[in-house]
Formats: structure tokens, C-alpha cells, sequence
């Protein structure tokens, strides 16, 4: 229903203008009064807007040097990032491929890095790597460095396929390779007849700053220890 206001007649020509301008009037609720209903203009007429249905949204928590970030953020600038990769369940998935990893695993040491740019690692992070391994009487055919960011890893897979009997992991949380606790950082963990020891992205770690040399630091002691240096 369309109403005018009582001085139409008053405005030739305007008719059709006028109630285009002026708001339908609202049916009356059921069991309510119906009599006559008041004259609305548009200045009378109150102006309705749907609510705003708010969306939640989560955020990913960071990653932090001494292990699980849910309530804070990376104390270091990270260069490579960690791992964006899903929590993982305890239970392991169907067994795929097998793990594709540069070196040969000699020594039954994983080492599981996040690069999503890379087949494994960008060459600095490689060149700063095989210092460190070397630092520890190792090199690259001792390990088996496997990129977390290009395939599933999982850590019954690791002792299934490589017989891992040390992790080392660089910016990779334990539960996104479906460890069943929390360990803080640079901190050996023992878990089903394996060591573990969860470090920074190797890309921290290569800064040319203060930070970098401290985080390098933090992992040579625990490697020293880890390796019987």
C-alpha cells in the first residue's frame, strides 16, 4: 500500500515523483489494531537495517625458538618461516611414496626442514647445514634431509622407511609431524626409541646479526651434546 501526503493535490504533475519518494507502509501485525493507519512520509518513516552478522576468523599461532607459539609470536624475524603445515594425528596415514631426502641416511639421522621454495634447501641454508654437520664429524651422506614442505612427514614413517634413531627439526613443530606432546626448543626429547631436537629455521639462523650468531650458538650446544663432541 502506497500513502500520499494530504497536500497531493496541492502539487500537480508530481503524483508519480511523490510516491516513488514516499515508504510502503508496514502490515499490520496479526491480532494487533487495524484501524486507520497513520500517514507516513518519508521523514516519518523508520529506516530498518539488516544486522550485521559478524564472521570469525583464527590465526594460525606462531611459532616460537623455545617450541609451541599458541600464546605469543617468534621472538627472531624468521628468513625461511617455519612450517605452516596441519598438526598431524598420532596415528599415522596410510603409507605412501616413499620419503624422497638429498643425502643417504648412513648414520639414520633426519633431518626435516620447511622450504616451500626449494626442492630441499636454498644453498646458503644448505652451505651453513653441511658446516654444522661437518663441525660434527658428519656430511651429507650420514643424513637424510627431508623437506616437510613438499611431502607428508610423519614420525613412525621416519623409523619405518629411514630407521631414524635422531630428528633434528628446523622450523617444523613435533605435533606437525604427529608427536603426541610438547617439547620446548634446543632440548633433546626422547620419544619411542628416538631422539629429537627442535630448532629454528635454519634461516634464522643464517642472519648476519647478533640473533643469528645466538641462535647458532644454542644449536651447537645442543649438537655437541647430541653427537658426543
Amino acid at each position: 500500500q502506497v500513502v500520499v501526503t494530504d497536500d497531493y493535490e496541492q502539487i500537480p504533475g508530481n503524483r508519480e515523483r511523490r510516491t516513488e519518494e514516499i515508504s510502503p507502509v508496514k502490515a499490520p501485525v496479526q491480532g494487533s489494531d487495524t484501524g486507520s493507519n497513520p500517514v507516513l512520509t518519508r521523514e516519518s518513516q523508520p529506516i530498518e537495517q539488516a544486522p550485521v552478522q559478524e564472521v570469525s576468523t583464527y590465526t594460525a599461532p606462531a611459532a616460537t625458538s623455545q617450541g609451541y607459539g599458541h600464546s605469543s609470536t617468534p621472538p627472531h624475524p624468521a628468513v625461511s618461516g617455519w612450517s605452516n603445515g596441519p598438526s598431524l594425528p598420532t596415528t599415522p596415514p596410510e603409507p605412501g611414496a616413499p620419503y624422497r631426502f638429498l643425502g643417504k641416511n648412513a648414520r639414520h639421522i633426519a633431518i626435516v626442514v620447511f622450504s616451500p621454495n626449494e626442492a630441499y634447501l636454498p644453498d646458503d641454508q644448505l652451505q651453513l647445514l653441511t658446516k654444522m654437520l661437518d663441525a660434527c664429524k658428519l656430511n651429507l651422506g650420514d643424513v637424510a634431509i627431508i623437506n616437510q614442505a613438499t611431502q607428508v612427514v610423519h614420525f613412525t614413517h621416519l623409523g619405518d622407511q629411514l630407521q631414524s634413531q635422531k630428528v633434528l627439526l628446523f622450523g617444523v613443530q613435533p605435533e606437525q609431524i604427529g608427536l603426541p606432546m610438547n617439547f620446548p626448543g634446543y632440548k633433546e626429547q626422547e620419544y619411542a626409541g628416538c631422539t629429537y631436537l627442535l630448532a629454528n629455521p635454519l634461516g634464522d639462523m643464517n642472519q648476519p646479526n647478533e640473533e643469528g650468531k645466538a641462535l647458532k650458538g644454542k644449536l651447537w650446544g645442543c649438537l655437541k651434546k647430541m653427537f658426543n663432541i
